[in-house]
């Protein structure tokens, strides 16, 4: 949908599957994560795709300022880069495959989750790893830092919990919650799946459960809107529902 409330459409040939999608804060690019070969590509948001920036990667995500842009690939490899000049200011490699990947809102940490269940925290600007988490059970698979970057929240194979970024501590344990999870804007709500059909809010905080959203089909979508007063639910069949 265009700035005048007309629905308009571009469609964007891949060679394979897409990995994900994000918009930067303002709008204006968004990104788009594609199997090989094709990699993570940023594109200008308008009636034609004029401009195009191409990064080595299959995940990847935007700062909340959006800054900066972050990679993480089926290599192992996670890569920082500034999203107006294009320029790598860092990479980490890591003996595994990279499922998610998350920057701190002034691009000083870098999260990533693999799939062999580890959780790496690194300083972007020191080149270093500071925090290593391994987890036992199921895959988990999102990483997502609070806006002042001192906690980050991450879906791990034993559930949904916060911890400390420069300490590694556990912060908060989310009871029964697991992803796909969303956290406000202002840092305040964490919206995550607490059941087979169900979305609780809690209080990102102190982990106290709020209001629910029941009769949720398989896969769904979270994302709250930038005024954090909304939640949006997106299913894999035909409809949205908002709160």
């Amino acid at each position: 949908m265009d700035n005048d409330g007309e629905e308009s459409e571009i469609e964007i040939p891949v060679k394979q599957g897409v990995m994900g999608i994000s918009f930067t804060p303002d709008g204006l690019q968004y990104a788009v994560g594609m199997q090989n070969p094709d990699g993570a590509k940023i594109f200008e948001v308008g009636p034609e795709t004029t401009r195009e920036q191409h990064f080595p990667g299959h995940n990847m995500a935007f700062s909340q300022d959006g800054r900066y842009f972050v990679t993480g690939g089926f290599d192992g490899v996670a890569r920082v880069f500034e999203r107006l000049s294009g320029r790598e200011m860092n990479h980490f490699l890591m003996p595994d495959m990279i499922l998610a990947v998350s920057l701190s809102s002034d691009g000083r940490y870098l999260g990533a989750v693999t799939n062999l269940g580890a959780t790496r925290i690194f300083d972007v600007a020191q080149g270093k790893q500071l925090i290593r988490l391994v987890s036992t059970g199921g895959l988990g698979g999102q990483i997502m830092f609070s806006p002042d970057g001192r906690e980050f929240f991450v879906d791990e194979k034993d559930g949904l919990s916060k911890f400390h970024t420069e300490s590694g501590k556990l912060a908060l344990t989310f009871k029964d919650a697991r992803g796909p999870f969303a956290l406000s804007a202002d840092g305040q709500y964490l919206a995550a799946l607490t059941s087979r059909d169900s979305i609780t809010l809690f209080d990102a905080h102190t982990a106290k459960k709020g209001l629910q959203a029941s009769g949720i089909d398989f896969g769904p979508k979270i994302a709250f809107s930038p005024d954090s007063h909304y939640l949006a639910i997106g299913f894999e069949s035909p409809r949205t529902r908002h709160q």
